[in-house]
């Protein structure tokens, strides 16, 4: 009975100590893996929201690239101002508008359908049918795009009916780009809309692409919540806003992050990120059950191992056990002798197999603590780069998340700096380029915090953002260290590294939430270094009052286009050089932000690529001249420099079109036509019927002459002839308004009006006005510019 107890409490003691310990280490071992594999779900989540992103904004970015493009087409010009010279004129223009709305409509596999809509006709065209407004079957986007007050936006997903058969409906789920004519115009000054419709369909293929056969699902939803594309149809136009998760991702402003919530009932993780292109977020939810999938394996195979070694443990402990007490018959008192020997000789060497394994258990818990302790090391500059890129973008930063890094930033009165190089592409590849930053920017670290506290980091293309604090609120004496700050950095520039650089300073602002403002105000201010030269620091007090240039500048610009454009086209290359000056010194009067003036100049030779096209020059004549126009545009920094390039290029089409009706030699008839129209402009009814019937040639063959060797067709030639007797008139003659548009052979003054602001840019008003106010100044001995094209 002695043995049996003693051997029962054996088997108990060594059992329970046995469990204790294997239960311990299937434990953490448990608890490290799921915590592994959650990471790397998460990263993975995340990962693929921002592939995502990247593949949808290059092809929305892409449709809107070829909708520009269209936007510079003279038929669309035409049908947006609802102006023809006559019904055949309409009719052709319209067939032309059918096939470039056919190309754009199948450009690609997502584009479902494109229109077009001028509010001057209140008229449709598609690339099948042209319907009145009335008549059109889709008008709700323009509701949602007028209210809006913009000039492009990409809107949500909607239902379209295009058939409204009661048995049978047929309706589409469209992703709309809405965009103004002209492009760069508010509300106000709008002559139409180009619409061009996304198949939501297709367009989720791209989520499922990038998505693979990872757990859960993805959705996108924009600013407001509502859904646009989801792969549950069902889901589709429906809002996420009063949801508990899509509250917290509305709630933050952009960026990227996860958070556990509960999603339709099921409890899950949910991922989420936002577009900077289209402010949309995309967001990945997968149900706590599929994310715990593959620690659930884990799980059920350590708890086989665990219940078969504690079987095992049993069992040798029992063997043991029985083994030690079998030599009863030498005696009791031998037995307790040789029973106590053997137990703490047994006890000794598996409490040392036990201790050997907790050994080697605790030696690699340190070994990855140390891996673990490494790889944080290796992720603090990573961390600070996000956060300090947070601050400046305006998100929320975790309170928590910006101790632990430990910023070298007071905790208020913020100034930002933006460095950038002015000769990016003299440099001899990307590479240097951002070795050149990533230098600049420990230079910047070192000077500032020698002066006080700040932080700098590179940004993605390559700009340096440079954060000052300081420990006082003095705007004015924190201003002047920013600015002396950065000369001295842009003087180290150029004397170790052999470059210049330009660098645009922010505003003060006090609390850290503000911070982005500042950097806002630093990158809108180192735009204007394309007008006021390299090598400079451009404050944003000096650049506040300049807000982007009001429309009437603009439009002023795209009349000035359409004269360069005209001058091109009459191979005038003085009249060109005059009207690119004119064009060149507005928008440097006017201060126009770097990117516009960039879109005017590709605009002008866009327009200019098509003068020569339907000059019947062939494709690969010109095209050597225009390859890489837009890389071009971007890599010069300077608005002289942006001037001299345009005239070269334009120098060259000139000649290309010079080239080509040369070999059409001169023609009598065609002397005797313009001398005749020379003549008599004046003649309210002269029209090219009118000459065809004077000449006794037919009017197609006429109008074919007058375009070979004129380079433009009878309309803009007798518009030409006119407007520069009308600014004659308006500069050397007091008539009236009126006077004028009648000696010149207008019977409408209203349509005399028009046609010389579109010709020029200005009324006849504000013409004669700007004509006597530079003669005063020309007498008064300040330099003369003449206005317009002022011959």
């Amino acid at each position: 009975m002695l043995r049996k107890s003693m051997l029962s409490r054996s088997i108990v003691i060594y059992a329970g100590l046995f469990s204790v310990v294997i239960g311990m280490i299937m434990w953490f071992s448990f608890v490290s893996t799921t915590s592994q594999l959650k990471e790397q779900l998460s990263e993975t989540n995340l990962i693929m929201l921002n592939q995502l992103d990247q593949r949808i904004v290059s092809m929305l970015k892409d449709v809107d690239k070829r909708v520009i493009g269209l936007a510079n087409e003279r038929p669309l010009r035409a049908f947006m101002d609802n102006h023809f010279q006559d019904d055949t004129e309409k009719y052709s223009y319209y067939a032309d508008l059918s096939k470039l709305v056919s190309n754009l409509a199948f450009s690609n596999s997502y584009t479902y359908s494109v229109y077009l809509y001028s509010e001057a006709s209140k008229h449709f065209i598609t690339n099948t049918s042209s319907e009145t407004e009335n008549n059109f079957y889709d008008k709700l986007w323009k509701e949602d795009f007028d209210s809006l007050g913009v000039n492009y936006k990409w809107l949500s997903t909607r239902k379209v009916i295009e058939s409204e058969s009661q048995n049978f409906p047929i309706y589409h789920n469209l992703i709309t780009l809405v965009r103004s004519y002209p492009l760069n115009v508010t509300e106000g000054f709008r002559r139409g809309e180009i619409v061009v419709n996304l198949d939501e369909n297709a367009f989720y293929k791209l989520v499922t692409q990038v998505n693979g056969n990872r757990p859960g699902y993805t959705l996108i939803i924009d600013r407001d919540g509502k859904i646009i594309s989801h792969n549950d149809k069902q889901y589709l136009y429906g809002n996420v806003s009063e949801e508990e998760y899509g509250k917290m991702i509305l709630s933050k402003q952009g960026g990227e992050g996860q958070f556990q919530s509960s999603v339709n009932g099921v409890p899950s993780m949910v991922f989420y990120t936002s577009s900077s292109y289209t402010g949309w977020k995309y967001v990945s939810i997968v149900p706590d059950v599929q994310l715990t999938g593959g620690s659930a394996k884990w799980r059920h195979y350590l708890l086989i191992v665990a219940v078969m070694l504690f079987a095992f443990t049993v069992l040798a402990v029992i063997i043991a056990s029985t083994w030690i007490y079998k030599p009863i018959d030498q005696g009791l008192q031998r037995v307790f002798q040789r029973l106590k020997s053997s137990v703490k000789a047994d006890k000794k060497t598996v409490i040392t197999e036990e201790l050997s394994g907790i050994e080697y258990m605790v030696d690699h818990m340190l070994v990855a603590n140390e891996k673990m302790q490494q790889q944080i090391h290796q992720s603090i500059p990573v961390l600070k780069w996000r956060v300090l890129f947070d601050l400046l973008t305006g998100n929320k930063v975790a309170d928590k998340r910006f101790s632990l890094l430990n910023f070298r930033l007071e905790s208020s009165h913020y100034i930002v700096m933006v460095a950038d190089f002015d000769r990016r592409s003299e440099m001899a590849g990307s590479r240097d380029l951002s070795l050149y930053a990533y230098a600049l920017c420990n230079v910047a670290e070192e000077m500032i915090n020698s002066e006080g506290k700040g932080e700098a980091i590179v940004l993605t293309d390559n700009r340096i953002v440079m954060i000052l604090s300081f420990a006082e609120n003095e705007p004015s004496s924190n201003q002047i260290l920013a600015l002396s700050l950065s000369e001295q950095i842009k003087s180290y520039v150029a004397g170790h590294f052999k470059q210049t650089i330009s660098i645009g300073v922010g505003g003060f602002y006090v609390q850290m939430e503000e911070i982005h403002q500042s950097f806002n105000e630093a990158s809108s201010s180192l735009q204007y270094r394309m007008l006021m030269g390299n090598d400079i620091i451009i404050s944003y007090e000096e650049v506040a009052d300049i807000h982007t240039a009001p429309s009437i500048h603009v439009y002023r610009m795209y009349g000035l286009i359409d004269q360069i454009a005209d001058a091109v086209k009459a191979q005038d290359m003085k009249a060109v050089e005059r009207h690119l000056r004119q064009f060149f010194d507005d928008m440097t009067r006017h201060l126009l932000p770097e990117e516009l003036i960039r879109q005017l100049c590709l605009q002008l030779m866009m327009k200019a690529i098509q003068i020569v096209g339907s000059c019947g020059i062939e494709k690969t004549e010109w095209q050597p001249l225009t390859e890489r126009i837009y890389d071009t545009l971007q890599k010069i920094s300077h608005v002289e420099n942006m001037h001299t390039y345009m005239a070269e290029q334009l120098q060259k089409l000139i000649s290309l079109i010079s080239a080509k009706r040369a070999t059409f030699g001169k023609n009598e008839m065609i002397l005797k036509v313009t001398a005749f129209i020379e003549e008599r402009y004046m003649i309210k009814e002269l029209s090219l019927n009118m000459l065809a019937s004077h000449f006794q040639i037919s009017v197609p063959y006429l109008s074919k002459l007058f375009k070979d060797h004129t380079g433009q067709n009878f309309l803009n030639y007798l518009i030409d002839i006119r407007m520069r007797e009308a600014k004659r008139l308006l500069e050397d003659t007091t008539k009236t308004v009126s006077e004028i548009a009648d000696r010149i052979g207008y019977t409408n003054y209203s349509s005399f009006i028009r046609i010389f602001k579109k010709y020029t840019g200005i009324t006849p008003g504000e013409y004669r006005e700007t004509v006597m106010s530079e003669r005063l100044n020309r007498a008064a001995g300040t330099a003369y510019s003449p206005p317009g094209d002022a011959q």
